[in-house]
């Protein structure tokens, strides 16, 4: 999240985000004890999502990584975007949801997205 920020310290991040008013969360919300139980974890947190949702009413979503995007795609009933290494919106009534791939990804394989993820969360309120 540093590169995508443009920020230099870890404890900058959530002070950046907080400044933009944006809400951050999780599809799973704990921490797998492996990488195959993340299914499954992803499938027992999506009720807590959806009402996480319904609660806060945003008017737009950054969905980053595979999890977030199976997750929001089954509580919206939306047909997942073909390619994950890339960006990609959908509407879902008045909700607009951008699937971006996961930050350790756009770290290690698509800097050149961090630009436009920054643009997304810090110029949008939700």
């Amino acid at each position: 999240m540093k590169l995508i920020l443009n920020l230099k310290e870890d404890g900058e991040i959530l002070e950046c985000l907080k400044r933009s008013e944006v809400f951050v969360t999780a599809a799973v919300k704990c921490r797998p004890p492996s990488f195959k139980a993340i299914p499954e974890m992803r499938r027992n947190c999506v009720s807590i999502l959806k009402e996480e949702i319904r609660l806060l009413k945003p008017k737009t979503v950054l969905a980053m990584g595979r999890t977030a995007m199976e997750s929001l795609c089954e509580i919206f009933r939306l047909k997942p975007p073909h390619y994950t290494s890339q960006l990609a919106t959908l509407e879902a009534g008045n909700l607009q949801i951008t699937f971006t791939p996961h930050p350790n990804y756009i770290y290690r394989f698509r800097r050149d997205l961090a630009f436009k993820i920054r643009k997304l969360l810090l110029s949008r309120r939700s």
